[in-house]
C-alpha cells in the first residue's frame, strides 16, 4: 500500500511532503505507514521527454534535482520508517503522456531502474500494436524485464518488483488476472 501520483503535476517536493503526511509528521495526519503505507508509486511523467543519445531513460532533473536515485536514497533512509519507491513505465514506445516507454528497452531500463535503488517498476502493456500481433511482443519484453530483474539480484542490488497492469494471454499460460507480478506470471 502507498501513495501514488495520478497526474503530471508532481515533483520531488511533492512526494517528500507526502511522505511526511504519511508518517504523520504533519498537523492532521496520521501515521499511515505504522499501518503498512510504505510505497510512494511515480506514475508517468517522472522521465525526460527524450531518451538520452545513448538510448538510456533520463529522470526529469527539472523536477528531481536530485534524480530517481538521489529519491531512492531519501526514501530508503527515511526515519523512523523506510520507504519503497515505485517507477512507472510503458510497454509500448511512448507512455500515455508521450514520454519514452520502455518497448525495445527493457533490459537496459530495468537495469538502470536497479542502479538507481528502484524497488518496483509498474508496467502498463499499452502495446504501439492493439491486436493479436503484440502478443509476442509483450512476451519477449516480460522475458527480458524479468531477466534484468534476476540480474539485479544476482549482482547483489535490490530485488526489483514488477506489478503488471493489464489482462490478456500475452501474460502465459492463459493467465487474464490484473494486476500481477512478473514471478507470478513468467
Amino acid at each position: 500500500m502507498g501513495w501514488s501520483t495520478m497526474e503530471c503535476d508532481y515533483d520531488e517536493s511533492t512526494i517528500l511532503e507526502a511522505v511526511s503526511h504519511l508518517k504523520g509528521e504533519k498537523k492532521h495526519s496520521a501515521n499511515l505507514a505504522a499501518l503498512g503505507y510504505r510505497t510512494i508509486m511515480m506514475g508517468d511523467c517522472w522521465q525526460q521527454q527524450q531518451r538520452s543519445f545513448d538510448g538510456s531513460i533520463l529522470p526529469d532533473i527539472r523536477r528531481f534535482p536530485a534524480g530517481v536515485s538521489g529519491l531512492a536514497q531519501r526514501l530508503h533512509s527515511s526515519s523512523p520508517e523506510s520507504f519503497r519507491l515505485s517507477v512507472y513505465t510503458s510497454q509500448a514506445s511512448l507512455t500515455p503522456s508521450n514520454r519514452p516507454g520502455s518497448f525495445r528497452h527493457e533490459y537496459t531500463d530495468l537495469l538502470t531502474f536497479c542502479n538507481w535503488g528502484v524497488d518496483a517498476v509498474y508496467v502498463d502493456h499499452s502495446c504501439d500494436v492493439v491486436d493479436s500481433k503484440c502478443w509476442p511482443l509483450l512476451n519477449h519484453s516480460w522475458a527480458l524485464m524479468h531477466s534484468a530483474s534476476e540480474e539485479c539480484v544476482h549482482a547483489g542490488g535490490n530485488k526489483i518488483d514488477i506489478v503488471v497492469n493489464g489482462c490478456g494471454p500475452h501474460l502465459g499460460g492463459g493467465m487474464h488476472d490484473c494486476g500481477q507480478t512478473v514471478a507470478q506470471v513468467s
